[in-house]
């Protein structure tokens, strides 16, 4: 659920302080209901000679019987009149596919396996190399992103060095203080040897 609300929360403070980071140069968004949302993306390809792009999309979210959540940005055409492209400006095309499974807890820390796919068109005539640069851009942007903002790898060495020192601990009260079923082993194994004992040494018990 978190990482869904991460990416769907469009105008968060903390999208917003790497927003020019991105190349993002202004973000436009309308909610359309719970589940859905209209936002137009004006970006800087960095590259000079290049005008700058534009993206109207829209993105929607929903979650599976099995707990998956699934969110899509697609293209679109609404809101036009309300959200002009700005003059020179070119409108690119593009989608972008997240899947969100819950798996396995890893040290008692909620893991989440995301599954990305992405397609983008950004228009016009762009020689390969740098068409490739900025595509390696976009994955860095949307996965490095939050993969940093949900990384818990402190969190589970935190939590795997106190599994440790609260087994030690409790190995040492083991040694040192045996509890109530350790001493009932104990007095079974000994009703059980001295029997035994007592035959080999012509019935006689220890102590007697």
């Amino acid at each position: 659920e978190e990482c869904l609300a991460h990416l769907f929360n469009l105008t968060a403070r903390e999208v917003k302080r790497t927003m020019k980071q991105q190349g993002i140069l202004s973000r436009k968004v309308q909610d359309i209901n719970e589940h859905s949302k209209f936002y137009v993306d004006r970006r800087s390809l960095g590259v000079r000679g290049f005008s700058n792009r534009t993206w109207r999309l829209n993105i929607i979210w929903q979650t599976c019987t099995d707990g998956t959540a699934i969110l899509v940005s697609v293209d679109t055409q609404d809101l036009k009149d309300e959200f002009p492209v700005e003059p020179g400006d070119v409108v690119a095309s593009g989608y972008n596919i997240w899947i969100l499974k819950t798996v396995d807890s890893l040290l008692e820390i909620p893991q989440t396996e995301v599954t990305y796919t992405s397609r983008v068109d950004i228009k016009g005539i762009v020689p390969p190399t740098i068409m490739n640069q900025l595509a390696k851009g976009f994955m860095r942007e949307s996965v490095s992103e939050l993969r940093k903002h949900f990384d818990k790898s402190r969190k589970i060495e935190e939590n795997d060095v106190k599994n440790r020192v609260n087994i030690a601990k409790e190995a040492r009260m083991l040694s040192t203080r045996p509890n109530k079923t350790m001493v009932e082993s104990l007095q079974l194994l000994f009703d059980i040897i001295q029997p035994t004992v007592q035959a080999e040494k012509g019935g006689k018990g220890w102590g007697k």
